[in-house]
């Protein structure tokens, strides 16, 4: 029942990624809620990511389960910008 002040996505090369040890995207609260469209930078090519939403308030910050993706072995490619099937 604490207003959010601000939610994204953590996403790192280690399970369970964390706003304290990954990069991350996020929107402040005042931001478009719903569907919000993040981009995830700095990718490798080949590599499983593992990424999960976050949502902050006074009462703390709050996880969703993890999932993973893997970047194709030719990343970025001419397909870069297609979104992984999470």
């Amino acid at each position: 029942s604490s207003t959010v002040t601000s939610y994204g996505v953590c996403y790192a090369t280690t399970d369970n990624p964390t706003v304290e040890n990954a990069q991350q995207q996020s929107q402040a609260s005042s931001a478009k809620q719903g569907s919000p469209t993040l981009k995830l930078t700095e990718l490798a090519s080949g590599t499983t990511y593992y990424v999960r939403a976050y949502v902050i308030n006074a009462l703390g910050t709050y996880y969703s389960s993890s999932a993973t993706f893997k970047t194709p072995a030719n990343w970025p490619g001419s397909d870069d910008n297609q979104t992984p099937n999470l």
